[in-house]
Protein backbone atom coordinates (compact mmCIF):
# COMPACT_ATOMS: atom_id res chain seq x y z
CA UNK A 1 0.00 0.00 0.00
CA UNK A 2 1.21 3.71 -0.59
CA UNK A 3 1.83 5.65 1.94
CA UNK A 4 -0.69 8.44 2.19
CA UNK A 5 2.08 11.01 2.69
CA UNK A 6 4.14 9.35 -0.35
CA UNK A 7 0.91 9.98 -2.35
CA UNK A 8 0.56 13.55 -1.70
CA UNK A 9 4.50 14.16 -2.39
CA UNK A 10 4.28 12.23 -5.53
CA UNK A 11 1.17 14.51 -6.44
CA UNK A 12 3.33 17.22 -5.82
CA UNK A 13 6.22 16.36 -7.81
CA UNK A 14 4.01 15.79 -10.76
CA UNK A 15 2.15 19.11 -10.78
CA UNK A 16 5.68 20.57 -10.71
CA UNK A 17 7.19 18.99 -13.17
CA UNK A 18 3.95 19.81 -15.47
CA UNK A 19 4.16 23.19 -14.42
CA UNK A 20 7.44 23.69 -15.35
CA UNK A 21 7.38 21.95 -18.72
CA UNK A 22 3.87 24.58 -19.42
CA UNK A 23 6.13 27.37 -18.43
CA UNK A 24 9.44 25.91 -20.00
CA UNK A 25 7.07 25.69 -23.43
CA UNK A 26 5.80 29.04 -22.87
CA UNK A 27 9.47 30.92 -22.70
CA UNK A 28 10.45 28.81 -25.12
CA UNK A 29 7.89 30.18 -28.00
CA UNK A 30 8.56 33.54 -26.60
CA UNK A 31 12.45 32.99 -27.40
CA UNK A 32 11.01 31.37 -30.88
CA UNK A 33 8.61 34.28 -31.78
CA UNK A 34 11.04 36.73 -30.69
CA UNK A 35 14.22 35.73 -32.88
CA UNK A 36 11.67 35.22 -35.64
CA UNK A 37 10.23 38.83 -34.81
CA UNK A 38 13.42 40.14 -34.91
CA UNK A 39 14.78 38.55 -38.42
CA UNK A 40 11.56 39.87 -40.12
CA UNK A 41 12.65 43.31 -38.75
CA UNK A 42 16.29 42.62 -40.71
CA UNK A 43 14.78 41.24 -43.57
CA UNK A 44 12.22 44.24 -44.05
CA UNK A 45 14.90 46.99 -42.97
CA UNK A 46 17.32 45.67 -45.44
CA UNK A 47 14.42 45.40 -48.37
CA UNK A 48 14.66 49.05 -47.75
CA UNK A 49 17.91 49.53 -48.45
CA UNK A 50 17.58 47.48 -51.78
CA UNK A 51 15.14 49.65 -52.91
CA UNK A 52 17.70 52.94 -52.12
CA UNK A 53 19.89 51.20 -53.90
CA UNK A 54 17.73 50.63 -57.11
CA UNK A 55 17.11 54.33 -56.96
CA UNK A 56 20.88 55.48 -57.09
CA UNK A 57 20.94 52.64 -59.99
CA UNK A 58 18.77 54.04 -62.09
CA UNK A 59 20.09 57.94 -61.23
CA UNK A 60 23.59 56.54 -62.60
CA UNK A 61 22.12 54.73 -65.15
CA UNK A 62 20.89 58.68 -66.39
CA UNK A 63 23.49 60.14 -65.79
CA UNK A 64 26.31 57.96 -66.29
CA UNK A 65 25.02 55.41 -69.34
CA UNK A 66 25.62 52.31 -67.05
CA UNK A 67 27.23 49.49 -68.96
CA UNK A 68 24.10 47.50 -67.58
CA UNK A 69 20.74 49.58 -68.54
CA UNK A 70 18.65 48.46 -65.33
CA UNK A 71 16.00 51.28 -65.51
CA UNK A 72 13.65 49.68 -68.14
CA UNK A 73 9.72 49.07 -67.66
CA UNK A 74 9.22 46.15 -65.03
CA UNK A 75 6.60 44.99 -67.43
CA UNK A 76 9.18 43.41 -69.84
CA UNK A 77 10.63 41.50 -66.41
CA UNK A 78 13.85 43.87 -65.47
CA UNK A 79 14.97 42.89 -62.52
CA UNK A 80 17.91 43.95 -60.55
CA UNK A 81 19.60 41.34 -58.57
CA UNK A 82 20.99 42.89 -54.73
CA UNK A 83 22.72 40.70 -52.68
CA UNK A 84 19.61 38.69 -51.29
CA UNK A 85 17.23 40.72 -52.41
CA UNK A 86 15.27 41.19 -55.93
CA UNK A 87 14.80 45.02 -56.70
CA UNK A 88 11.81 46.52 -59.63
CA UNK A 89 12.80 49.80 -61.13
CA UNK A 90 10.83 52.03 -63.06
CA UNK A 91 7.03 52.69 -64.16
CA UNK A 92 6.30 54.39 -67.57
CA UNK A 93 5.60 57.58 -65.59
CA UNK A 94 9.35 57.58 -64.13
CA UNK A 95 10.07 58.01 -68.05
CA UNK A 96 8.57 61.39 -68.30
CA UNK A 97 10.69 64.15 -67.83
CA UNK A 98 8.99 67.11 -67.65
CA UNK A 99 10.81 70.63 -68.23
CA UNK A 100 7.96 73.56 -66.61
CA UNK A 101 11.01 75.50 -65.32
CA UNK A 102 10.03 78.39 -67.84
CA UNK A 103 6.58 78.20 -69.10
CA UNK A 104 5.74 80.67 -71.17
CA UNK A 105 1.70 82.75 -71.07
CA UNK A 106 1.59 85.16 -74.40
CA UNK A 107 1.38 88.35 -73.54
CA UNK A 108 -1.31 88.66 -76.87
CA UNK A 109 -2.57 84.99 -75.42
CA UNK A 110 -2.46 85.37 -71.59
CA UNK A 111 -5.35 81.69 -71.47
CA UNK A 112 -2.42 79.71 -72.76
CA UNK A 113 0.10 78.09 -70.74
CA UNK A 114 2.85 76.93 -73.07
CA UNK A 115 6.63 75.63 -73.48
CA UNK A 116 6.34 73.20 -71.56
CA UNK A 117 9.59 70.35 -72.61
CA UNK A 118 8.15 66.88 -72.72
CA UNK A 119 10.54 63.49 -73.07
CA UNK A 120 10.91 60.45 -72.67
CA UNK A 121 13.90 59.33 -71.18
CA UNK A 122 14.05 55.76 -71.90
CA UNK A 123 16.67 54.31 -73.90
CA UNK A 124 14.65 51.12 -75.25
CA UNK A 125 10.87 51.36 -74.63
CA UNK A 126 8.32 54.13 -75.79
CA UNK A 127 5.76 55.66 -73.33
CA UNK A 128 1.68 56.89 -74.01
CA UNK A 129 -0.31 58.91 -71.39
CA UNK A 130 -3.90 58.06 -71.81
CA UNK A 131 -5.26 60.53 -70.02
CA UNK A 132 -4.55 63.93 -67.52
CA UNK A 133 -6.54 65.87 -65.18
CA UNK A 134 -5.46 69.34 -64.67
CA UNK A 135 -6.41 71.34 -61.20
CA UNK A 136 -5.67 74.76 -60.46
CA UNK A 137 -6.19 77.49 -57.20
CA UNK A 138 -6.02 81.24 -57.64
CA UNK A 139 -8.42 81.27 -60.11
CA UNK A 140 -12.12 83.10 -60.94
CA UNK A 141 -14.97 80.47 -60.10
CA UNK A 142 -15.83 80.50 -63.73
CA UNK A 143 -12.19 79.47 -64.79
CA UNK A 144 -12.27 76.76 -67.09
CA UNK A 145 -10.08 74.01 -69.30
CA UNK A 146 -10.59 74.46 -72.99
CA UNK A 147 -8.13 72.50 -74.91
CA UNK A 148 -4.55 70.20 -74.84
CA UNK A 149 -2.63 70.04 -77.28
CA UNK A 150 1.01 68.18 -77.38
CA UNK A 151 3.50 67.25 -79.50
CA UNK A 152 1.77 69.19 -82.25
CA UNK A 153 -1.28 67.07 -82.02
CA UNK A 154 -4.78 68.28 -80.95
CA UNK A 155 -5.70 65.89 -77.85
CA UNK A 156 -8.63 67.17 -76.33
CA UNK A 157 -11.06 70.12 -76.57
CA UNK A 158 -14.18 70.59 -74.17
CA UNK A 159 -14.61 72.88 -71.43
CA UNK A 160 -14.42 71.34 -67.63
CA UNK A 161 -13.74 72.18 -64.33
CA UNK A 162 -10.78 71.95 -62.14
CA UNK A 163 -9.96 68.38 -61.13
CA UNK A 164 -11.87 66.45 -64.00
CA UNK A 165 -10.46 63.59 -65.62
CA UNK A 166 -10.28 64.27 -69.59
CA UNK A 167 -9.22 61.17 -72.26
CA UNK A 168 -6.53 62.60 -74.66
CA UNK A 169 -8.13 60.40 -77.29
CA UNK A 170 -5.16 59.10 -79.57
CA UNK A 171 -2.64 59.49 -76.35
CA UNK A 172 0.75 61.38 -75.99
CA UNK A 173 3.14 58.86 -77.34
CA UNK A 174 6.59 59.32 -77.01
CA UNK A 175 9.27 56.65 -78.60
CA UNK A 176 12.69 56.01 -76.76
CA UNK A 177 14.40 58.79 -76.32
CA UNK A 178 12.48 61.43 -78.04
CA UNK A 179 10.96 64.38 -77.12
CA UNK A 180 7.85 66.85 -77.81
CA UNK A 181 10.61 69.12 -79.59
CA UNK A 182 7.90 71.71 -80.70
CA UNK A 183 7.51 73.67 -77.28
CA UNK A 184 5.03 76.11 -78.92
CA UNK A 185 2.99 73.08 -79.78
CA UNK A 186 2.56 71.81 -75.94
CA UNK A 187 -0.02 74.29 -74.48
CA UNK A 188 -2.94 73.98 -72.02
CA UNK A 189 -5.81 76.49 -73.34
CA UNK A 190 -8.16 78.46 -70.64
CA UNK A 191 -11.26 80.30 -71.35
CA UNK A 192 -10.04 83.33 -69.80
CA UNK A 193 -6.71 85.24 -68.90
CA UNK A 194 -4.53 83.13 -66.21
CA UNK A 195 -4.05 85.15 -63.14
CA UNK A 196 -0.52 85.85 -61.83
CA UNK A 197 -0.32 84.21 -58.98
CA UNK A 198 -2.08 80.81 -59.97
CA UNK A 199 -1.57 77.76 -59.33
CA UNK A 200 -1.86 74.84 -62.17
CA UNK A 201 -1.12 71.10 -61.16
CA UNK A 202 -1.34 68.31 -64.05
CA UNK A 203 -1.72 64.80 -63.22
CA UNK A 204 -0.82 62.82 -66.53
CA UNK A 205 -2.04 58.59 -66.68
CA UNK A 206 -0.03 56.64 -67.97
CA UNK A 207 -1.36 53.68 -70.11
CA UNK A 208 0.77 51.05 -67.54
CA UNK A 209 -1.47 52.51 -64.75
CA UNK A 210 1.13 54.69 -63.34
CA UNK A 211 0.54 58.57 -62.71
CA UNK A 212 2.82 61.71 -62.58
CA UNK A 213 2.12 64.89 -61.32
CA UNK A 214 3.73 67.90 -62.08
CA UNK A 215 3.42 71.67 -61.29
CA UNK A 216 3.09 73.88 -64.51
CA UNK A 217 2.96 76.78 -61.75
CA UNK A 218 3.09 77.12 -58.73
CA UNK A 219 1.59 80.28 -56.86
CA UNK A 220 2.37 82.16 -60.03
CA UNK A 221 5.92 80.48 -60.35
CA UNK A 222 7.20 77.99 -62.42
CA UNK A 223 7.56 74.44 -61.90
CA UNK A 224 10.60 72.67 -62.35
CA UNK A 225 12.49 70.53 -64.67
CA UNK A 226 12.55 67.22 -63.18
CA UNK A 227 11.41 62.99 -63.90
CA UNK A 228 10.55 60.24 -60.90
CA UNK A 229 12.14 57.41 -59.70
CA UNK A 230 10.30 54.28 -58.17
CA UNK A 231 12.10 51.10 -57.05
CA UNK A 232 10.54 48.23 -55.02
CA UNK A 233 12.93 45.24 -53.35
CA UNK A 234 12.14 42.13 -51.51
CA UNK A 235 14.60 39.98 -49.66
CA UNK A 236 14.32 36.55 -51.48
CA UNK A 237 12.18 33.48 -49.99
CA UNK A 238 10.67 35.80 -47.33
CA UNK A 239 7.24 37.08 -47.53
CA UNK A 240 5.84 40.38 -46.51
CA UNK A 241 9.29 42.70 -47.52
CA UNK A 242 8.32 44.29 -49.87
CA UNK A 243 9.17 48.07 -49.92
CA UNK A 244 9.05 50.74 -52.23
CA UNK A 245 10.76 54.23 -52.42
CA UNK A 246 9.85 56.88 -54.55
CA UNK A 247 12.06 59.76 -55.39
CA UNK A 248 12.46 62.56 -57.67
CA UNK A 249 15.49 63.89 -59.45
CA UNK A 250 15.59 67.88 -60.23
CA UNK A 251 17.79 68.36 -63.73
CA UNK A 252 18.08 71.85 -62.97
CA UNK A 253 19.59 71.78 -59.70
CA UNK A 254 21.44 68.41 -60.22
CA UNK A 255 20.11 66.38 -57.28
CA UNK A 256 17.52 64.48 -55.49
CA UNK A 257 14.45 67.20 -54.28
CA UNK A 258 12.10 64.91 -52.65
CA UNK A 259 12.21 61.51 -51.53
CA UNK A 260 9.49 58.84 -49.68
CA UNK A 261 8.36 55.30 -48.99
CA UNK A 262 4.86 54.32 -50.43
CA UNK A 263 2.71 51.32 -50.29
CA UNK A 264 2.34 51.14 -53.96
CA UNK A 265 4.61 48.23 -55.22
CA UNK A 266 5.83 47.63 -58.74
Amino acid sequence: MINHKNGIALIAVILLIVIVSVAGIGIAGSISNNLFAGARKALFEQAYFAAQYGIYAALDDYLHTAPVNYWKKVSNGTVLYVANASVNIGEDSNFLLVDASDPQIPIDIQYQIRRVGLSNINETQSITVNSMKVEWAGCPSSFRLRAVSLNKKSLWVGNVKSGTNISLGTGLYLGAMTSATDLSSNRWVFNQVIPKNATILVTFYFSDGSLKRVFLLNNGRSGNYEFSIKATAWMKGATGTRRTIEAVYDVGVNKITAWRETGNHI
